[in-house]
């Protein structure tokens, strides 16, 4: 197993590794190529020819397919270990068949995800789209690297894997636990959060985050809870600042947590956010939810898009910015990479003077980014 492990750069051993290597050349004894029978999930549509490509080339070297089965036996116990240090193969190479090589173990899933997903009852026009992401997120691959590839994206698909995504219209709407240290409060439809043990910047962005390392004037956010009201900092326009306020708890109440469950919105790349359209997104995806996988709390957005800024920026409101304006918005803890690879589809190590100007948008970020401006992102809450 050394040698093999050895072939494909894999550094970090595992102790499962040996249990997945004798189940794969199991596997591999009984199946041959079955895992590289990709077509027969009907999932792929303009790309088919270059996969068929790839895995004629995959199918040349037996410990490729092997590989195929080892990973997939790691995904289908949900080892998370063992997928992270599996899931980018001879990476150095930059050889798209490496890079792809995951894929097979990921579509070796399919037919559970279908059943499981097909027991809860969710539509097959649902599962149809949720499926269309193997490939839209290939593309995203292919974006970033102008080469065919999953490796990156393996620990994401596998959200997929353990049905906590669905694609509904425009979103993807991932079920989990709410994982920020903010709770949201409501009053009559009006949303209020309040961070619990969070260090701000004296910006009131998060301590850490790129431009926000000093800590001079940084300072604390936490709750106090009496009998009769919440105080804390609350939070303004995504900003956190450094004045305690109080929440009567005859008016206010406490709707969501960390560890509540809630539905996280993700926006997979291409199309639009015409707002109608989204509504109508949104309320199914609510619905089918909560029907088919439990009762959630609220929804959660974790994203560049809906940093306040955008809106002072685009100077009018658009549809991204109608989308944003969904949600009740706090800071996060933030690189500044996002904006470079969402909207310029490129290393955050580009020079600013470099970054292309697709659209009147991507004009203005990088116009308020060669002026020594970043884009933090937020996070936000919706009821």
């Amino acid at each position: 197993m050394e040698k093999f492990l050895e072939k494909f750069d894999i550094k970090k051993a595992v102790d499962s590794f040996a249990k997945y290597y004798e189940g794969a050349k199991k596997l591999y004894d009984e199946k041959k190529d079955d895992i590289l029978d990709f077509e027969r999930y009907n999932i792929f549509t303009y790309m088919k020819d270059d996969i068929a490509r790839i895995r004629d080339e995959v199918a040349k070297d037996s410990d490729n397919v092997f590989y195929a089965y080892f990973l997939y036996l790691a995904m289908e116990a949900r080892d998370s270990a063992a997928i992270r240090a599996l899931s980018c193969p001879n990476k150095k190479l930059e050889d798209e068949k490496y890079d792809f090589l995951p894929m097979f173990s990921l579509l070796y899933c399919v037919p559970a995800l279908v059943t499981e997903l097909r027991s809860k009852g969710v539509p097959e026009d649902v599962i149809d789209a949720t499926l269309n992401m193997y490939e839209n997120q290939t593309q995203d691959f292919v974006d970033l690297y102008h080469r065919y590839g999953i490796s990156i994206y393996v620990d994401w698909m596998m959200k997929f894997v353990k049905c906590e995504i669905i694609r509904v219209g425009r979103f993807n709407f991932e079920i989990c636990n709410y994982p920020a240290e903010f709770d949201v409060f409501e009053n009559n439809g009006k949303i209020a959060v309040m961070p619990k043990g969070v260090t701000f910047h004296r910006s009131g962005q998060i301590l850490g985050s790129i431009d926000c390392e000093d800590e001079e004037g940084s300072f604390v956010g936490d709750i106090v809870e009496t009998e009769t009201y919440y105080e804390g900092i609350l939070i303004e326009n995504g900003i956190a600042k450094n004045e305690k306020r109080r929440l009567e708890k005859s008016m206010w109440k406490k709707v969501i947590t960390k560890g509540d469950r809630v539905i996280n919105y993700h926006i997979p790349t291409g199309g639009k956010l015409d707002h109608d359209e989204c509504e109508i997104d949104v309320q199914r995806g609510k619905k089918i939810i909560n029907e088919c996988f439990g009762e959630i709390k609220g929804f959660f957005c974790l994203t560049w898009i809906i940093d306040p800024q955008i809106k002072e920026i685009m100077g009018k409101e658009t549809n991204l910015t109608k989308f944003a304006d969904r949600f009740e918005k706090f800071p996060l803890k933030s690189n500044g990479h996002d904006v470079f690879e969402y909207v310029f589809v490129c290393s955050p190590d580009t020079p600013l003077e470099d970054l292309p100007e697709k659209s009147g948008f991507s004009k203005a970020i990088k116009q308020h980014l060669v002026k020594g401006g970043r884009i933090w992102g937020a996070r936000g809450v919706a009821l």
